[in-house]
């Protein structure tokens, strides 16, 4: 991974970056490195041996590019550039990118990236973040300077940069445990760059500011396959997705005993350097039996993949290592310090670990709608008649018959019931998502996968998946990547026909089939069922009934009353989202300042 910023200077003086970069050298734990260009610097703290020590200038162009990059398809794309793939980092392929596209090239960039680069020449900052999200990337304003940087805190660190808070998102972390919208924090001057967006900021001869969305959720390639050639190809573009994202060093993988991480491991032993990946699969006897443990063992031991098994539950919920430097930002994970002592395992076999979400997203079987947009009636109940016939059980199709003739209501994401109304009213009043005064373009509806669109372009993955990955809260040594995210596999998999191949996984289980152990490939999904009421039952019985009252501005926007019965006497989903308040209230008061001296913004 790589912490990296880049600070714009609207006016003509040096622009001030030493602070900044120091934030970002704390996050990697290297000195970062500086470079200058007018009124532009970077900054750039990698960890990573293959990640440029500096920001990477074009020779011919001037262009500087700094960023977190992971390319897919990165010889080929050095190819098309006419660079050498061996030889060219991935923040230089961006910028020979820009040198033949300007500021499209994001269009022709798949991968994981959060990138910033300078043109000298026409004094335009240029920013682009990936289609789904899948790095951070922050944009922070004040009257002197713009910061672009994929550490929240360090774009807080410029001395001209307020740190004053955001009210509103404050609110919707306690009602929902994440982001009011794609593009707001937690502070009022600093904004998230949207998914698949590029920002251009020209600072003269005359200042402009331009946000377009340069990413597309991949549609149906229009191929008709054969079941062979389905099964051949699924298992050719997820070995590729890993390869791309492998480290020849070491890689460990986040092993369970489902198919999604599964398949990702079998397809890395036959593409990885022999001797260089390692499983890591984590287990939590103090809530609940290990029913995966089996089943994990069984396909490492298929794959000759060494495995190392920890416990991720021996902290109690909302545990802070006091040698962890605070959050920039709260936080919805009661396991964080559980998390990252998994990464600091992870961190011993190298900079590099894999993660396999989010393949229920993808393979997300679609409902009617979908169906209908891939085909005719006709066509959808032969599939399903065939599948039937195979499976002995009937597939998805999307008819939900309660809602659609009004027996039950269709599913809304209600606030806590301890949400006060003066809260409520804040939080249904918000204003539109805009990054320095631009609107981002929203994404039309997938003809024929919505549903998986939806799951994989929701802030699930682009901000909390994508916090929990970042740089800043890992706070160790090592770079998550996600292979089942690929846009290649995305495409694929949206260009077969849902029914049989989205319906349970079938494809993946069939593709691997001989792959991995017969008992891995037939077990259906399993939930850790139990886990929530052993969470918080034990939470209760360590927490003694010892309840803290909230101060400002929390105790304006919560009912304390009904608050406090939810956690005292009410079911397990609702007690951990109450537990949102506490953390909360503890994050401001880690805050330098006073909530009372920090400002809100409505």
């Amino acid at each position: 991974m790589t912490a990296f910023a880049a600070v714009v200077h609207k006016h003509d003086e040096p622009p001030a970056i030493a602070a900044v970069a120091q934030a970002i050298g704390s996050v990697t734990g290297e000195r970062p490195s500086i470079l200058v260009l007018g009124r532009c610097a970077m900054a750039v703290a990698p960890l990573r041996r293959d990640d440029p020590a500096a920001p990477v200038v074009s020779g011919i162009s001037g262009v500087a590019v700094a960023g977190q990059i992971v390319l897919e398809e990165h010889r080929h794309f050095a190819a098309t550039l006419g660079e050498t793939a061996g030889t060219s980092s991935a923040a230089a392929l961006v910028g020979a990118a820009y040198g033949r596209w300007h500021d499209r090239c994001a269009e022709h960039l798949s991968g994981e990236y959060a990138f910033a680069l300078w043109e000298p020449r026409e004094q335009a900052l240029v920013c682009a973040r990936d289609g789904l999200g899948i790095r951070l990337l922050y944009v922070a304003e004040s009257a002197a300077a713009i910061v672009v940087t994929n550490v929240l805190s360090a774009a807080l660190r410029h001395p001209s940069m307020a740190d004053d808070l955001d009210e509103v998102a404050l609110i919707a972390f306690l009602a929902h445990g994440g982001a009011a919208d794609e593009t707001r924090t937690c502070y009022r001057n600093v904004k998230v760059l949207p998914p698949g967006h590029t920002l251009t900021v020209r600072v003269r001869p005359h200042p402009s500011t331009t946000l377009r969305r340069h990413w597309r959720f991949p549609l149906a390639d229009g191929t008709r396959r054969s079941r062979k050639t389905i099964l051949e190809e699924y298992r050719s573009t997820l070995s590729e997705a890993v390869r791309d994202r492998l480290d020849a060093g070491g890689t460990t993988i986040f092993l369970s005993g489902g198919i999604d991480s599964t398949t990702m491991a079998a397809a890395a032993t036959e593409v990885a350097v022999p001797g260089t990946l390692h499983g890591l699969t984590t287990r939590y006897p103090r809530y609940v039996e290990d029913l995966e443990l089996p089943f994990t063992r069984a396909a490492a031991g298929h794959l000759a993949l060494p495995l190392t098994v920890m416990d991720a539950d021996t902290h109690q919920p909302w545990y802070e290592d006091p040698t962890d430097p605070p959050l920039a930002s709260p936080l919805d994970e009661p396991m964080l310090a559980d998390w990252r002592a998994a990464l600091a395992t992870a961190a011993g076999h190298g900079t590099v670990a894999l993660y396999g979400e989010d393949g229920d997203a993808l393979l997300r079987p679609p409902g009617w709608q979908g169906l209908r947009g891939a085909g005719s009636v006709a066509a959808i109940g032969l599939a399903a008649a065939r599948y039937a016939l195979a499976e002995r059980r009937r597939p998805y199709i999307g008819l939900r018959w309660r809602e659609r003739i009004g027996l039950a209501p269709p599913r809304r994401r209600e606030p806590p019931s301890w949400l006060a109304a003066t809260a409520r009213t804040l939080l249904d009043a918000r204003t539109e998502s805009q990054v320095l005064g631009q609107r981002p373009e929203p994404l039309p509806p997938h003809p024929t996968r919505p549903e998986a669109q939806t799951l994989l372009t929701s802030t699930n993955i682009s901000r909390f998946l994508a916090a929990m990955i970042a740089p800043e809260v890992t706070h160790r040594p090592v770079e998550l990547r996600l292979p089942l995210l690929d846009s290649r596999l995305i495409r694929l998999v949206v260009s077969v026909p849902a029914i049989p191949w989205c319906q349970h996984k079938t494809l993946p289980r069939q593709a691997y089939r001989g792959r991995l152990p017969g008992p891995v490939l037939k077990r259906p999904k399993t939930p850790l069922d139990g886990f929530n009421e052993a969470f918080v039952a034990a939470w209760r019985t360590e927490n003694g009934g010892r309840l803290t009252t909230p101060g400002a501005p929390l105790d304006e926007w919560i009912d304390v009353r009904e608050w406090t019965r939810t956690l005292q006497s009410g079911e397990p989903a609702a007690v951990m989202a109450a537990w949102r308040v506490t953390a909360l209230d503890s994050w401001l008061a880690t805050r330098s300042r006073t909530v009372k001296d920090a400002a809100c913004t409505r």
